[in-house]
């Protein structure tokens, strides 16, 4: 059976939440004021959740984080510190032949803050016209055409195509929240920080390669901001830090730690791992990496059962680079 996905704010509930009968269960995102705060799975019965079981299940779910969350709001704090003008940024997403995805990637960042950004769709390798005819309809956006196949070539075209100071990088399979990109850019205040990651939500959870995909391989990296330097943590664990669905770079990264390594990611024999050893070489060279939970993106997991082979080499790489015995 297939999981609903729902995104509730646990300060304005329902009295009862109807979703089509053919779900089994939900998987809730719990956001208080519009901050992500935890998630809960609930089970659906008839193609309806009671109010009292929903209260009590997501007030279990999210703990001491709510409470933290509301003592912060109370005394008007913030963790990432006063705000200041924020970093110019250009938006690049990196598709091949996906038009759908690219569609709907495209209406959503249409849908963010008109800060000045720049919009940048990169065609890898493309075998028909169509994404070309697509971003037509999208006036705000750049079409620019790599014809080297592989996500890391893609993302490397869109690092040295971009004016902004800072580049957020999102997939054609990806729907960025409307608040997405300022929370992104709101952590580059310290100018230690390298990189930026996010929340990566699954969009829909429809096939049972999906569920695999969410169970064994989860974009997310939990509710809590973290700051990763490498003078205080292991720079060769990098799996808690994120995906590139969801990141944002300065673009003088370019010239202190270099481009993603060609080497890596989807398109090549690796399939993967080209972040991973990106963030390596930004904590190593003594910067840091910021997760922060409050840039919610959405991505479509592979609906295919091919998504078992990736996650295996994605198992093998992580610990590999992680130090780690795979057995």
């Amino acid at each position: 059976m297939a999981t609903a996905i729902l995104d509730l704010e646990i300060s304005q509930l329902p009295p009862e939440i109807a979703v089509d009968e053919r779900y089994s269960q939900a998987m809730v995102l719990i956001r208080l004021h519009g901050k992500p705060i935890g998630q809960a799975y609930l089970p659906v019965v008839g193609g309806r959740i009671g109010s009292s079981e929903l209260r009590e299940t997501l007030m279990n779910a999210v703990g001491d984080n709510l409470w933290q969350n509301w003592v912060y709001e109370t005394l008007e704090w913030d963790e990432r510190g006063p705000v200041q003008a924020m970093p110019t940024a250009t938006v690049a997403v990196c598709t091949r032949d996906r038009p759908e995805d690219l569609r709907r990637c495209l209406d959503a960042l249409m849908l963010l803050p008109d800060d000045g950004q720049e919009y940048l769709v990169i065609d890898n390798c493309p075998a028909t016209d169509v994404t070309m005819e697509l971003v037509k309809n999208y006036p705000k956006v750049r079409y620019v055409r790599e014809d080297v196949a592989g996500s890391s070539t893609a993302r490397n075209r869109a690092l040295l195509e971009a004016k902004g100071e800072v580049i957020a990088l999102t997939d054609d399979d990806a729907v960025p929240d409307p608040n997405w990109l300022r929370s992104l850019l709101r952590n580059f205040n310290d100018p230690r920080v390298m990189c930026v990651t996010g929340l990566v939500m699954p969009l829909e959870l429809e096939t049972e390669a999906q569920e695999w995909f969410e169970r064994y391989s989860p974009h997310g990296r939990g509710f809590y901001r973290r700051i990763f330097d490498g003078a205080h943590c292991n720079p060769l664990i990098v799996a808690p830090i994120g995906v590139s669905a969801s990141m944002a770079l300065r673009k003088s990264a370019i010239d202190c730690v270099g481009l993603f390594d060609e080497a890596l990611g989807v398109g090549t024999p690796a399939k993967c791992g080209e972040d991973h050893e990106l963030y390596v070489r930004i904590l190593t060279a003594g910067y840091r990496i910021v997760y922060e939970p409050r840039a919610v993106s959405w991505h479509r997991h592979d609906a295919s059962g091919k998504i078992c082979a990736k996650l295996c080499t994605a198992t093998a790489l992580e610990s590999t680079l992680s130090g780690r015995a795979l057995w």
